[in-house]
């Protein structure tokens, strides 16, 4: 996408939703607001095709990574370099906050 990511994830969490959420946490929200990330994936789906439309816009949320969910991955686990496939399943606390299922991408510092 060419757009710093600082955290990605699926998220299960059904308080939110009752289906999994695709959580993308990047200081170009913090600076420039929501629309150039969501500009930038839409753009990456068009790029995939058909593979791209399998991820539904209502399914995606973006963040800025001081966001409090985003500041309780960064300081409930360690940073991971580049991308990673950490699982979450079956109830974790992660800085004080219940994940009930999570894959995690990517948790730069």
């Amino acid at each position: 996408m060419g757009v710093p990511i600082s955290l990605a994830l699926w998220l299960f969490d059904p308080e939110l939703s009752r289906d999994w959420i695709l959580v993308l946490a990047s200081p170009i929200v913090a600076t420039q607001g929501m629309q150039p990330l969501f500009r930038k994936i839409r753009e990456a789906r068009e790029a995939l095709g058909e593979v791209g439309e399998l991820i539904r816009s209502f399914s995606l949320r973006v963040m800025d990574p001081d966001r409090e969910l985003a500041k309780k991955f960064r300081t409930g686990m360690q940073p991971v370099p580049g991308i990673a496939r950490i699982r979450f399943k079956g109830g974790h606390v992660v800085a004080g906050h219940y994940i009930d299922d999570a894959l995690v991408y990517r948790n730069a510092a």
